[in-house]
């Protein structure tokens, strides 16, 4: 195992968890019963889909 392999890790760790930081919170709803925004892992279509 090379030496600088590390670095290459960490990247890829710190990328990983930036996309999932952007993803959990770039989806948005306002609340409709609290007039607040809400962060969501669906859409408001898919969400009504479930109901």
């Amino acid at each position: 195992m090379k030496r600088g392999n590390w670095k290459i890790r960490i990247c890829i760790g710190l990328a990983t968890v930036a996309f999932a930081f952007i993803k959990k919170y770039s989806i948005t709803a306002e609340n409709l019963y609290t007039d607040r925004e809400q962060h969501s892992t669906m859409t408001f279509d898919q969400d009504n889909a479930i109901c």
